[in-house]
């Protein structure tokens, strides 16, 4: 099925369960796509090259 017509007809809650948040952790292409995301985030802070602590308050399933 169409994942746009899923996510229409049904609530969050009952699309991302946990066996598609299953799918999603092992998905190597989705793991591929958040790395690439995280580092380009990183390199866009500029952040200072002594150690520096990140809190991420994102969601997810914490590829990394």
């Amino acid at each position: 099925m169409n994942l746009t017509r899923v996510r229409g007809r049904l609530c969050v809650r009952q699309f991302y369960n946990r066996e598609e948040a299953a799918k999603y952790a092992t998905n190597s292409r989705m793991r591929e796509i958040q790395t690439s995301l995280t580092e380009r985030a990183l390199e866009l802070l500029a952040l200072p090259s002594e150690d520096c602590l990140v809190l991420d308050v994102g969601c997810g399933n914490d590829f990394i």
